[in-house]
């Protein structure tokens, strides 16, 4: 970011959290990129609201939280026993990894991007318009309510309850 934009920056770290953002009262429309590299032993949940971009690297943990609110990018990648994510609005999360268990839920026109993690168990659910894409070995429950699609590979048992015009799509 440039210089001048750095005294209306807000961290704040309790030691299990760390917030990131403009201060109170400061909306900054045009600078360039704000730039934050953290280095951290684990990680268990990312939380973005706006329209931001998060990039990380593989975590392996027991359960992990993704909580995108708004238009930002998320891209990330876990180990996990547990897996959750939530997009509510038009963001998009891209996920690599594995996790025995996954929770997938988009409200809006949002879109998570898990071809690229296997999942044993995936619960995906969709109001609105968006799109999930997982990758399933064992079992998908699939929850539309709109015109929202659920994409996935594998060949998982596939129960279905759509309320709409939205679709589970075998890819």
């Amino acid at each position: 970011a440039e210089s001048n934009i750095l005294p209306y920056l807000y961290t704040d770290s309790d030691g299990d959290h760390m917030i990131i953002g403009f201060k109170n009262g400061y909306n900054i429309r045009e600078h360039y990129m704000v730039e934050v590299f953290l280095h951290t032993p684990t990680l268990k949940s990312i939380s973005l609201s706006g329209s931001g971009r998060v990039e990380s690297g593989k975590f392996y943990v027991n359960d992990a939280y993704i909580n995108l609110s708004g238009s930002g990018n998320i891209s990330c990648a876990f180990e996990a026993e547990d897996f959750h994510a939530t997009i509510s609005g038009s963001g998009n999360l891209t996920i690599e990894g594995s996790a025995k268990n996954s929770y997938l839920k988009v409200s809006g026109s949002g879109n998570i991007s898990a071809f690229s993690m296997a999942q044993q168990n995936c619960r995906a659910e969709i109001s609105g318009s968006g799109n999930i894409k997982a990758s399933v070995s064992e079992y998908l429950e699939a929850w539309i309510s709109g015109s929202g699609k659920v994409y996935y590979q594998g060949n998982p048992e596939v129960i279905t309850h759509i309320s709409g015009s939205g679709n589970v799509i075998r890819y």
